[in-house]
């Protein structure tokens, strides 16, 4: 692939699975998805540790040094980062909800104010007759006895 395909591709591996791999460039996305969450898996692996090798230079507080005698895994160290994990995860969901709604509010203000708009034929016909001078109401004389003035 040339620079400019590059620059001008949305998906680099889907134009390059086009190119190369012609029957495959459908299942690119999932592969990428799936490489994405392999990764974070691997991140949830590695903080921990990394939180563990720092308490045993002396960075952390001794505690964060201890692991478990049977699994080798450092348990205070995991259950320190797993509940600031769910509030990073809880935060950021909350501000891609926010933000989804902040985004749909000016299409739901268009919406309402169409809605509104809709009332204003209904209001002069039902409404707005009842005010009008005799000589005018003829405009919207009808035979329906319900609308009998």
């Amino acid at each position: 692939m040339t620079p400019a395909e590059l620059l001008v591709s949305d998906a680099v591996a889907v134009t390059f699975a086009n190119r190369a791999l012609q029957g495959l460039a459908s299942v690119i996305p999932f592969l990428v998805a799936l490489s994405c969450f392999g990764a974070l898996n691997g991140g949830f692996f590695e903080a921990p540790r990394m939180l563990f090798v720092g308490a045993r230079e002396g960075h952390w507080p001794p505690v964060f040094s201890m692991i478990h005698i049977c699994r080798h895994t450092p348990v205070p160290a995991v259950l320190l980062l797993v509940p600031l994990a769910i509030a990073v995860i809880f935060t950021v969901v909350s501000f891609f909800i926010v933000g989804l709604s902040l985004y749909s509010y000016p299409w739901n203000t268009g919406q309402s104010f169409t809605l509104t708009l809709t009332g204003v034929p209904v209001y002069y016909v039902t409404v707005y007759r009842f005010r009008l001078p005799n000589r005018c109401r003829r405009i919207f004389r009808t035979k329906c006895p319900l609308m009998a003035y």
